[in-house]
């Protein structure tokens, strides 16, 4: 499939003009093969999709640390679904930077900056947010569909359920960042035990203790295969490092 890209740099030129008030349109390449290419009215879809997640949860109340959690569960959703996109695609970042700054729809960029920004700005948010970067977990975007990519379960009544669960810690600190975070049967296994279908909204352990264990899955991953477990054998993992923690 042809998708188009934007570069870091030209990302990059874009953004700071839109910081100074200028309109600016990045120079757009189009890559890969075959006859296909991406709809662009995807991008439309996925405009009118966010903007109906924000109707619905309202504005975040002052302080509400759980608003943005439930935002980015649901836009994991949306954004996973509805771009559809093949593995190649969205490992590409400079899709990522096309999809905000590449001028297709100027909602995207303007929820990154409501998003991460600290209202000071109409711009303000952090470059990686907009997708200025190399790594899918920083930017907005690629950041949502990966948490709704690992966690896809066909055998669920709801294949999306377990990408609503959890809090910013979790998905930022001990899931996407790390390197057992890349591997699906682990990070479910993880996530059902801080948020286990009998109390999903509800976690097990506190956050100290989630810390911990985080250490203890990287410390074990230097002597261990983890790409090799079942979902199974993962679960027995994450029972038995969280048992290690606790006996210390």
């Amino acid at each position: 499939m042809r998708y188009p890209t934007v570069t870091i740099t030209e990302g990059s030129r874009t953004l700071d003009a839109l910081r100074r008030g200028e309109s600016a349109t990045p120079e757009v390449i189009w890559v890969g093969e075959g006859s296909d290419s991406f709809d662009l009215d995807l991008v439309d879809d996925l405009a009118l999709e966010l903007q109906s997640i924000r109707r619905d949860l309202g504005e975040p109340d002052k302080g509400d640390a759980r608003y943005f959690a439930r935002f980015e569960g649901k836009a994991a959703r949306v954004v996973h679904v509805t771009l559809s996109l093949p593995p190649a695609i969205a490992v590409d970042h400079e899709f990522w930077i096309w999809l905000v700054l590449g001028g297709q729809h100027d909602y995207l960029s303007k929820l990154v900056t409501w998003r991460h920004g600290d209202g000071s700005d109409k711009f303000g948010a952090r470059d990686s947010n907009y997708g200025l970067t190399t790594s899918l977990e920083s930017g907005f975007y690629s950041r949502v569909w990966l948490r709704a990519d690992l966690v896809y379960d066909g055998d669920r009544t709801d294949p999306y359920g377990l990408a609503e669960r959890g809090d910013q810690d979790l998905w930022r600190s001990h899931i996407l960042r790390t390197d057992y975070g890349q591997i699906p049967n682990v990070v479910r296994a993880l996530l059902l035990f801080q948020y286990p279908d009998s109390s999903p909204d509800t976690p097990s352990v506190k956050t100290k203790v989630m810390r911990e264990m985080a250490k203890e899955l990287r410390r074990r991953q230097a002597a261990s295969a983890y790409e090799l477990l079942s979902y199974d054998e993962a679960q027995n993992l994450v029972h038995e490092v969280h048992a290690t923690v606790m006996g210390r």
